[in-house]
Parts: structure tokens; sequence; C-alpha cells
């Protein structure tokens, strides 16, 4: 056997091992239950589960609630709906965007994988033949981008947003205590739901 052939075969099956130990990690993160360890199981415990300090009425409510309607309407309006609107607009984009980003990646390496197939095959004698290991990292990604779900938080961000739209226009007509905390209510009830599904997914 040639030196060069040698040199070949040596290179193949680093290659080989690389790519064994890449699917190996992949397995054995996949399979460890992380909420066995205290520093992860803790970060993610629900609210509720950990003592809480202070009040939950702040000094603050206590001074609005002696406001006219108007103004804490106003309040409300601009610190809490339109608040929470601008941060769920912009949290659908970022989502969208790195859907897109990890879906070009993910395509760009099933394409390279297809380009080195083909010079190993168009040329035997290459030195280097990484085929497996491109191919791994484009499941990965495509792995990644079902586990982080990109897509369904964009849209899940999009609609919360767009019903939040909805409540500023309809905080326009609030003129009543009645009407303030229906708009109040409506509003809480739309975003707890949401941030319940937020923590579950973090969760689970």
């Amino acid at each position: 056997m040639s030196s060069a052939s040698a040199q070949n075969q040596r290179i193949h099956f680093w290659l080989l091992r690389v790519q064994i130990y890449i699917l190996l990690g992949i397995a054995a993160v996949s399979a460890i239950d992380w909420q066995l360890f205290p520093v992860f199981r803790d970060a993610k415990l629900v609210a509720g589960s950990q003592s809480v300090e202070g009040t939950e009425v702040t000094k603050i409510m206590l001074d609005w609630r002696n406001r006219s309607v108007s103004e804490r309407r106003e309040f409300y309006l601009r610190d809490r709906i339109r608040d929470q609107k601008d941060w769920y607009s912009k949290k659908a984009v970022s989502s969208s965007r790195l859907h897109d980003r990890w879906l070009v990646a993910t395509f760009a390496s099933q394409g390279g994988a297809g380009v080195i197939a083909l010079l190993t095959v168009l040329f035997p004698g290459f030195a280097l033949n990484p085929v497996g290991i491109v191919t791994t990292l484009a499941s990965c990604g495509m792995s990644w981008m079902n586990a982080k779900s990109y897509r369904e938080l964009s849209q899940s961000y999009g609609l919360i947003a767009h019903d939040l739209s909805g409540y500023e226009s309809e905080a326009e007509g609030v003129d009543s205590q009645e009407k303030l905390e229906k708009l109040v209510s409506n509003v809480e009830g739309r975003i707890s739901g949401e941030h319940t599904y937020w923590k579950a997914r973090r969760m689970y």
C-alpha cells in the first residue's frame, strides 16, 4: 500500500470516528433527563413553587386606584397593552428570522454534502470525505428547528400581537369603570394563556 493511500485511509477513519462521536453525543444529550439535575430543575420551577417576598399589590397600584378612569385607561394602554404588543411583535419577527436562517443553513449543509459526494465520485483520490459529518450537521440543524419550533412561535407571537392591537383599539372607547375592568380582564386573560403555554414549553 502506498503512503498516499495509507494517509487517505487514516483520514477516512478519523472522519468516521468524528462522525460517530457526534452521533453518540447527540444521542446522549437527547437521552438525559435534565430535570434530575437541581441546577436545571430549579431553573424551571413554575410560579408558586418558590417563596415570594413582598406584597402583590404595590404602593403604585394603590395610588393609581385613586385616579380617574381616563387616567388609568391611558396608563394601562401605554404601559401594558402597547408594551406587550410591541414585545410580542418583535418576538414574532425574531422567531421568523431564526427559522429562515436555520432553514437556509440546513439546506446549505445538505447541498454541500451532495457536492462533496459528487466530488468524491469524480475524484476518487480526494483526501477528505466529510460527507457523513456534513449530513449529520444538516440533520442536527433540522432537529434543532423542530425542537425550538421557531415557525410555531412566530405564528403564536404574531397572533397575540394582533389580538392586543384589537384591545388597543377597544381601549379608546373605555369611559367607565365597568368597561375598564372588562378590558383588563380580557387582556390579562389573553396574556396569561400565552404565558402558560410558554412556561409549558420551557418545562418540557
